[in-house]
């Protein structure tokens, strides 16, 4: 299901109404997006970027809720529990009721790390951040190929986020990678293909530990759980299955 039908504001905010009201089986609560996410997603098309779709989130604080109608694959409990203990942000099961472009591709199937996003329109991006140095190439990831998302430690994804910002012609901050949740509740809602195939993606929310170290949350890999599955490693790790999806705010 996707909206890219979907042209006015008004509409965005009927569509996804219905669709929320009937996850959660009650009425949530919406407000209604401004011109300016439509006109972010048609600067996007009009540069060949046809990968988002726009949505609206609920306002909604799902530290309490774990289950609903429309909610078969849910976040598993350790990470209510590292929110209750403060290592995760009370934020990153929190939504705020705001519209967002979503970035609906399709994620590769696994190939040794040599797989590759479909007609990836960040390609180019990758590779000048490889060729620069923004993006370290390692023995590890030296064959993968030089315009992959596979490979990137989640400390390089700013660089990347900035330039996607510049592209979108928005604010550096507007461009980020979904939180679990978000991930989480738009692919039950209307991306289940993205708890599909063996590869993972770096989510937005951080895990902090006493000891200052701080890790980054990942997930969505077929193997470790679909869009159930959520994990965490440090911000300088790098990995052939693990790769990133972009949300615009």
């Amino acid at each position: 299901m996707e909206s890219f039908s979907i042209q006015t504001p008004s509409q965005l905010y009927e569509f996804d109404h219905m669709i929320w009201d009937a996850f959660f089986s009650k009425e949530v609560t919406l407000y209604h997006p401004t011109q300016e996410i439509f006109d972010t997603l048609s600067r996007a098309r009009d540069k060949g970027i046809n990968v988002y779709d726009a949505h609206l989130l609920p306002e909604i604080d799902l530290s309490e809720v774990k289950e609903a109608p429309g909610w078969l694959k849910t976040l598993p409990e350790w990470v209510y529990d590292e929110v209750k203990a403060g290592r995760i942000s009370s934020e990153a099961l929190k939504l705020t009721g705001n519209a967002v472009l979503f970035e609906k591709t399709p994620k590769p199937p696994y190939q040794d790390g040599l797989q590759l996003y479909p007609a990836d329109p960040f390609a180019r991006i990758l590779e000048e951040g490889r060729d620069q140095g923004a993006i370290e190439v390692v023995d590890y990831t030296k064959d993968i190929p030089r315009n992959s998302r596979f490979g990137l430690a989640p400390n390089e994804l700013g660089y990347v986020n900035s330039k996607i910002a510049e592209l979108l012609v928005v604010d550096g901050s507007q461009a980020r990678q979904p939180k679990a949740i978000e991930n989480n509740l738009l692919g039950n809602a209307f991306y289940p293909y993205l708890g599909l195939t063996g590869v993972s993606e770096w989510y937005e929310d951080e895990i902090k530990y006493a000891d200052g170290h701080v890790h980054r949350l990942f997930g969505g890999g077929s193997g470790p759980g679909g869009l159930s599955g959520v994990y965490y490693w440090p911000l300088y790790a790098r990995s052939r299955d693990v790769g990133f999806r972009s949300l615009v705010e």
